[in-house]
């Protein structure tokens, strides 16, 4: 029988995959949305700067890549900032607004890099 201790040690590690899993999940929304945003705007007759796809594609790469949630502390700091970007984009998106749209996905990026929760 396994002690008390084994068990909330296999939890714990658990519980971190889970946390890492859930965060790469949650950007890859924030990416598809803001991506659906930029499509609303070329829709409008918006030019698009082509180097907002690059950054996506950064995005995506250090979340699945480099992301390294160690405790339930950094997933909710990291939950907070893209429900933060979240209400920006969605905004954006409402407005037909390019500069919310891609405030909401800088400062994500930003604040992110700001938790040092990428290796």
């Amino acid at each position: 029988m396994e002690s008390v201790i084994n068990i909330q040690n296999k939890l714990d590690k658990l519980n971190i995959i889970r946390y890492n899993t859930v965060i790469c999940a949650k950007i890859e929304e924030i990416n598809v949305k803001f991506l659906e945003g930029l499509k609303i705007l070329i829709d409008e007759g918006n030019d698009i700067n082509d180097g907002y796809y690059e950054k996506i594609d950064e995005l995506s790469n250090l979340a699945r890549n480099n992301l390294n949630i160690h405790s339930k502390e950094d997933y909710d700091k990291a939950v907070a900032c893209i429900e933060l970007a979240d209400i920006l984009i969605t905004r954006g998106i409402k407005d037909v607004d390019e500069e919310i749209l891609s405030s909401g996905f800088f400062n994500l990026k930003h604040n992110l890099n700001d938790l040092n929760i990428f290796s």
